[in-house]
């Protein structure tokens, strides 16, 4: 979605056209852009000439001389092209086009169709745009501040709330919290410093009007006109560099969701808390390793325990009882014998059951994740690159053993060759030897391996 610097980027190039020009119509493709009622659109903004074209968050404003308003909000993928008298070539996704008394076009092209226009008769307040916060990029550290001390909300949320902050999106709400080195998970009332305020302030002042010099960033589809490309990008620190060396240590660019909004960060400069990801085969000494750094502070999360404590929630068992009632009984109850023979014989219904748990395995697994932001977290998880669990890792342990049969007899498993076979279904580990950053072998003395973790960690 276009952010302030696209958005003021695109408010600059209009302004230099179109003021002093008068609309003669308009061509509605796509009734749903106009908010106010595509119906009387075209008569609406007939005869009016533009006076100014201004700013507000990430709102458009195109005033005209009778004190009449047309307000646009691009949304995920809308633009603003101005064609020439004569051009026809608009292209497939125009959705309405504002005919100009010069023959001059201005089309808005949104292959999304979530961009919206309003049209405000002259005296009537623009309700659109009431509730927003101060320009982000003029903010005041006794504002800042204030905002900080009044919720508990994670700070990367606080800064997209446009009742705050008019204009911070995705893009701007990581670099500035990586600017101003605040871990992006912390609740906002945790930093509620007034070094933090200032320094989110000064921060986010810098880096929007920077990215506005530089037209806005172009990091999929933004473009400000038919030929103005934003160039901010080169610039980013951690938006889209996921997997990617930190610049300014090293360390691994990490990303995992905040409320549904993918949040990029360094997990060094930021000083984000560990996330460790323990892997391996059956028996491979797995959760030894996880009480090794359980012991050592982290706070350990065992996906099977957790996986069989989230089939008792309604929600969950709905879901999977959906797909698969013969695993259920008459009161809702799991067939755990079923389900066994499902995973262990049925490659493409273990697929479809593994397919259906560990997208809501993930999502609880990150809500843990927010309400601790300070806590380091070790995740156990057999099958942790398939459950997409890796990208929440900044380090991936393998637990590997020669002899998982022996191991499982050794530790008394009442029915081991069963174990065993069941667990040869995970190749998970296998696929993704080469994406685990260390590899303990669990084989040696117990005694050894705190040290074993220990230097992994380093």
């Amino acid at each position: 979605m276009p952010e302030l610097p696209e958005v003021e980027t695109v408010r600059r190039v209009l302004a230099k056209k179109l003021v002093g020009k008068t609309f003669s119509g308009a061509t509605v493709f796509w009734p749903k852009s106009i908010a106010t009622g595509a119906v009387a659109f075209s008569k609406e903004i007939g005869e009016r000439t533009i006076e100014e074209v201004k700013r507000r968050g990430k709102f458009l404003l195109i005033g005209f001389d009778d004190h009449s308003h047309l307000v646009c909000h691009l949304r995920m993928e809308g633009k603003l092209f101005l064609f020439g008298k004569g051009e026809t070539d608009f292209g497939k996704f125009a959705r309405v086009i504002l005919h100009l008394a010069d023959g001059e076009e201005l089309v808005f092209d949104d292959i999304r169709k979530f961009g919206r226009f309003w049209f405000y008769p002259p005296k009537q307040p623009i309700t659109c745009i009431e509730n927003l916060g101060p320009e982000a990029n003029d903010l005041s550290p006794q504002y800042v501040l204030s905002i900080l001390k009044a919720t508990s909300r994670p700070i990367k949320e606080v800064l997209l709330d446009q009742t705050k902050f008019a204009g911070i999106g995705n893009i701007y709400a990581d670099e500035i919290c990586f600017a101003a080195k605040i871990n992006p998970f912390q609740k906002a009332t945790k930093i509620a410093t007034a070094h933090n305020a200032a320094l989110i302030a000064s921060e986010a002042k810098r880096i929007l009007d920077s990215a506005i010099e530089c037209h806005g960033s172009t990091v999929r589809t933004y473009r400000a006109s038919n030929k103005v490309l934003g160039q901010y990008q080169s610039h980013l620190f951690v938006y889209s560099r996921s997997g990617k060396k930190c610049l300014v240590c090293g360390t691994k660019i990490m990303k995992r969701e905040l409320n549904g909004r993918g949040t990029s960060f360094c997990p060094h400069c930021q000083k984000v808390p560990k996330v460790i990801g323990i892997t391996g085969g059956i028996a491979s000494g797995k959760t030894t390793i996880r009480k090794i750094l359980e012991e050592m502070g982290f706070k350990g999360i065992d996906t099977d325990s957790l996986a069989k404590e989230m089939y008792g929630e309604a929600r969950v068992r709905d879901k999977l009882e959906k797909s698969f009632p013969d695993l259920f009984d008459k009161s809702g109850n799991l067939d755990k014998g079923r389900l066994y023979r499902l995973l262990l014989d049925d490659k493409a219904g273990r697929r479809k059951w593994l397919g259906i748990l560990y997208p809501l395995l993930k999502e609880r697994i990150v809500r843990m994740l927010d309400d601790e932001p300070d806590t380091p977290f070790a995740i156990e998880a057999p099958l942790l690159f398939q459950a997409h669990l890796g990208t929440l890792c900044s380090l991936v342990i393998l637990a590997l053993t020669k002899d998982p049969l022996a191991k499982l007899k050794e530790r008394g498993d009442p029915h081991p060759q069963l174990s065993f076979a069941l667990g040869q279904t995970n190749t998970d580990w296998i696929k993704h030897r080469k994406d685990c950053d260390r590899t303990i072998e669990t084989d040696s003395p117990l005694a050894s391996l705190p040290a074993k973790v220990r230097e992994a960690l380093e």
